[in-house]
């Protein structure tokens, strides 16, 4: 095994090896040459894995939390010594600068494998998946609050994009929590940066567009997005919001992400997601502070002015009854 207190030489990248919790299946995990570099360089990863079984092998910098740098296999494998390679290289195909990364090789994490989505021949190791969204190509879109990334996942299970990054630049997330995806493909992430709301609107392909930031009535804790397709037949999508630290929901017109209206109801507690249903032209929000769910006409969210209180105006069910 690897250890920090070698003396490395400075342009050398060095391995700490690591197995994990669900890593019965992992008897040894070594790699040769020890350290290794400078770039363009390779080492050799060997695994002892015991049986056939889905196996993860990622390599993690330093930082606080770890980011992920690369994962050099995902796919299930068979018993034996395995041997894989890694180039001192990123998932972007960047070489690492030197220092010292973490490998952690996963087996026999458990699931239905025939339900697991994406297949188990191309499962994703998410850290902490958020919200989901679906497109009306069956494309699913998960936004990582851990990974600080948005994965795009096709219908029959594959990966086809992720992108995404920490940070505070333009198309990165601070602490992202929503996930919504139009009738064009673009894709919006509620970010939560600390002392304010902020949308992100990317293109099909993961490229930033425009963000919004919305610092008024206390808009800080952004939670789950939806959206809300041609909602009261004018032609104009929405983006729909729920805000937990003002209790609001909030709609934005997709074309600037301007503000359209906002429910400001005093029944809202903590509301934590939203879901719009075209056909009847309802929306549903989850409230946690109450643990009621919403029923809301597309109407009944218009005529609700930001500090009109009517209850009436949404029709509210009890968690617990349903």
């Amino acid at each position: 095994m690897t250890s920090c207190g070698k003396l490395l030489p400075a342009s050398a990248l060095v391995l700490i090896l690591t197995t994990v919790l669900f890593s019965a299946n992992i008897t040894f995990l070594s790699n040769d040459p020890d350290p290794f570099g400078p770039l363009p360089d390779n080492t050799t990863i060997r695994v002892g894995h015991s049986a056939y079984d889905d196996m993860v092998l990622a390599i993690f910098d330093q930082s606080t939390p770890p980011q992920r740098v690369t994962i050099l296999e995902n796919s299930a494998q068979n018993g034996g010594t395995l041997n894989f390679n890694w180039n001192g290289q990123d998932d972007f195909g960047n070489n690492c600068p030197a220092g010292t990364y973490t490998i952690v090789a996963k087996s026999g994490r458990q699931a239905d494998h025939v339900a697991s989505i994406p297949a188990n021949n191309n499962y994703i190791d998410f850290r902490l998946p958020r919200d989901i969204a679906i497109d009306e190509g069956g494309n699913i879109y998960i936004i990582d609050g851990e990974l600080y990334s948005v994965f795009i996942i096709n219908s029959s299970g594959t990966l086809v994009r992720r992108f995404g990054s920490r940070g505070t630049g333009d198309g990165q997330f601070t602490e992202p929590w929503g996930i919504a995806v139009d009738d064009y493909g673009n894709i919006y992430v509620s970010d939560d940066t600390g002392n304010n709301t902020r949308i992100i609107q990317f293109d099909q392909f993961g490229n930033y567009r425009q963000y919004r930031d919305l610092t008024l009535y206390t808009h800080t804790t952004p939670r789950g997005l939806c959206f809300a397709s041609d909602a009261g037949g004018n032609g104009v999508g929405y983006v729909m919001l729920v805000e937990q630290n003002s209790d609001d929901l909030i709609a934005l017109q997709t074309n600037n992400l301007a503000t359209y209206d906002t429910w400001n109801n005093s029944s809202l507690n903590n509301p934590t997601d939203v879901h719009y249903d075209s056909v009847s032209e309802m929306l549903y929000v989850t409230s946690e502070g109450n643990d009621y769910f919403y029923r809301i006409s597309w109407p009944s969210f218009i005529n609700n002015y930001v500090y009109d209180d009517t209850v009436a105006q949404g029709a509210d069910y009890n968690a617990a009854s349903v």
